[in-house]
């Protein structure tokens, strides 16, 4: 019989893991960044036609949209952390 603190423990394992894999998927909000240099753009777009960082002609290289950026080490914290509850659920229905 599985007590009701370790299925409660387990379950904010869960909960945890996954927020923190979510968290990794939707990332931060991102910024509009020069195409050729990745330079942040932000609040100097209109202003310009060239980029301040590396002179890049904006019609030539481009401006890369905002975009999520995927956090990796959340995704692997967070995949972790759903793995070891799976196992652990596992281990205490087996005992």
């Amino acid at each position: 019989m599985i007590s009701p603190l370790y299925i409660a423990l387990i379950a904010m394992q869960v909960v945890a893991g996954v927020w923190l894999f979510v968290r990794g998927l939707r990332g931060g909000s991102g910024f509009p960044s020069c195409g050729g240099c990745g330079y942040d753009l932000t609040g100097s777009l209109g202003s310009v036609a060239c980029c301040p960082e590396c002179g890049s002609a904006f019609a030539k290289v481009g401006i890369d949209k905002p975009g999520p950026r995927q956090r990796p080490l959340l995704l692997l914290a967070g995949a972790a952390l759903l793995l070891t509850a799976v196992c652990s659920l596992g281990i205490g229905l087996l005992r």
